[in-house]
């Protein structure tokens, strides 16, 4: 059934909001508690297969999430139905990954604001010094990760990380 696009905006006041919401908020439940756990034995058992076939680099995770109507933004909430160590390796590595996207946009916006010129180079200069944190293995790095990239993840994926890796 359509759901109001407009529903918690604030924009639908004088219309039926309270209605809008609370289809809203049914079907975010009919996501979360029955779509998603419906769908991890098919993800697991995909994600299984491309890693037997050693095809894991070509999956896609995205799609495969999508094709069922869920988003990615629900990605920590699929992680945490997951039990096989190595799928839920695989979905923890996507959301790191999308995190640490999402931090070199950032940068390369606030260089843009500060520097108002079109020069790559310290953009680039930039990127390789985060990536080089990110990346890297030294104290720096690994602070950065306990506190910048954990912190990014449990706010950006509910139930992304277990009690224990938080």
């Amino acid at each position: 059934f359509p759901l109001c696009s407009d529903a918690f905006s604030g924009f639908i006041a004088l219309h039926n909001h309270k209605e809008d919401n609370k289809e809203i908020v049914e079907a975010t439940n009919h996501l979360i508690y029955n779509v998603i756990p419906d769908f991890i034995p098919e993800l697991t058992q995909m994600i299984q297969e491309a890693r037997d076939k050693e095809k894991l680099y070509t999956f896609r995770l995205t799609e495969a999430i999508h094709r069922v109507g869920i988003n990615i933004r629900y990605l920590g909430v699929i992680r945490s139905h997951i039990l096989h160590p190595d799928v839920r390796t695989f979905i923890l590595v996507e959301m790191c990954a999308r995190v640490i996207k999402n931090k070199v946009r950032k940068l390369l916006r606030s260089t843009m604001k500060e520097l108002k010129a079109p020069l790559e180079e310290p953009y680039r200069r930039g990127v390789i010094k985060f990536l080089n944190l990110v990346l890297g293995n030294g104290e720096s790095s690994e602070l950065y990760w306990n506190n910048n990239v954990r912190r990014a993840l449990m706010k950006k994926f509910d139930m992304a990380l277990t009690k224990e890796e938080q």
